[in-house]
């Protein structure tokens, strides 16, 4: 099950969590997989010009080449629960190395549900970094099926916060008594509800006062 979740959150961990995600995929993998060896991972990255107007033999960013940036990567290659992953070992080179890169541009996970990898990593920050797990419930929502439950716990709590934060204590501007109002994009009242009502009434009247 372990292996499952990592599999799945590898492909698409979230942004906010990602450091502590391939920290996480780290120590799973170093004390339960199995390490089957190195590969070196060559990389390529396109000119694309100033501001991405396209590049020529004349381009000030690559000279012409045509690739702004290259370098290589040495990766550990793990096995665990009939997956394989590979984790960076931090050795990184500009300069080509002597023996053939096994591994030829960035690695392509094979396509799965956005939802499901957002789940799975969620339950891997709560069991092994519950700060990002609570942190990652503060300040965002995911949208997911009802059968995800920390998905839908997410976007629980992302809902009552959106909630409070409409909420304001204020005292009211005619009689002084403090007052909870709900805020939205058109109008805030700094009356209390009485004092509103009470202003409305008057307004009905004598149409002298404008009811705000």
């Amino acid at each position: 099950m372990l292996a499952w979740l990592l599999w799945q959150a590898n492909a698409d961990p979230p942004i906010l969590g990602k450091g502590e995600f391939y920290a996480i995929k780290g120590r799973v993998l170093r004390r339960y997989g199995a390490h089957l060896g190195d590969d070196l991972q060559h990389i390529q990255k396109k000119c694309w010009g100033y501001g991405f107007e396209g590049c020529d033999d004349d381009c000030g960013k690559c000279g012409g080449t045509g690739i702004f940036d290259e370098f290589w990567v040495l990766l550990q290659r793990w096995r665990m629960g009939g997956y394989t992953f590979h984790v960076p070992t931090g050795q990184r080179s500009r300069m080509p190395p002597l023996a053939r890169p096994t591994i030829e541009g960035y690695i392509r996970h094979v396509e799965r549900d956005h939802a499901l990898a957002h789940e799975a990593a969620l339950w891997l920050f709560l069991l092994y970094a519950p700060k990002t797990f609570w942190r990652l419930l503060r300040v965002g929502r995911h949208s997911s099926p009802w059968w995800l439950p920390l998905s839908r716990i997410q976007a629980a709590v992302f809902e009552v916060r959106m909630f409070i934060g409409r909420l304001k204590i204020t005292r009211c501007r005619d009689c002084g008594r403090w007052t909870v109002r709900w805020i939205n994009a058109c109008v805030f009242s700094l009356q209390c509800r009485a004092c509103e009502h009470a202003q409305r009434r008057r307004w009905a009247e004598d149409h002298t006062e404008p009811p705000f």
